[in-house]
């Protein structure tokens, strides 16, 4: 989030910080249409920008120690249009880790959106990691190992179902998948 909250704030000449991003409904924070918004969000997903996104602190490390236990996958909201620079992302930070990557296409001017619970049934996931609360209730009832909600400034007043779980670092992630 703060690659894509300095992008804007140099694009747009807003003063945006993380926690400014009270929302995961992004117009609701910077105060234009959705539609607008959506344009806003393409436009850093096909900049260089999008490469300076580094992973979270901890996440190499988590994600090495989970891959020895787990097929790991990805699921992104993002559009399938953006699926050769997510790879190229991936590639660059988690080389051979992750089996597939799935795109949602939640915001997509032109495929058709999946629930990232429908895409959990679809593979099979036993566990669903995401900083989304609408993603992780559609996953809810889908992973039998749980749902775990990573804390952000857009869920933390969202009241959590049995099988779900906050998460404040990969830390807590590795220590709650069996």
């Amino acid at each position: 989030m703060p690659v894509l909250v300095a992008y804007h704030n140099d694009m747009y000449g807003t003063t945006l910080t993380k926690d400014d991003v009270w929302s995961y409904r992004l117009w609701d924070v910077v105060g234009v249409s959705q539609e607008e918004t959506l344009k806003r969000i393409y436009a850093f997903e096909r900049s260089a920008k999008l490469m300076d996104i580094a992973p979270m602190p901890g996440a190499k490390r988590a994600i090495d120690s989970l891959r020895g236990k787990h097929e790991l996958s990805i699921i992104t909201a993002r559009d399938s249009e953006f699926a050769d620079i997510t790879k190229h992302w991936m590639t660059r930070y988690f080389p051979d880790v992750f089996s597939e990557i799935h795109f949602a296409n939640h915001h997509s001017p032109t495929a058709t959106p999946r629930s990232k619970g429908d895409i959990c049934r679809e593979i099979g996931a036993s566990v669903m990691i995401d900083d989304s609360f609408n993603n992780v209730l559609s996953c809810h009832n889908v992973c039998d190992d749980g749902v775990l909600l990573f804390d952000a400034p857009w869920n933390i007043n969202e009241q959590l179902l049995d099988g779900m779980h906050r998460v404040s670092s990969w830390h807590d992630i590795v220590e709650r998948i069996p």
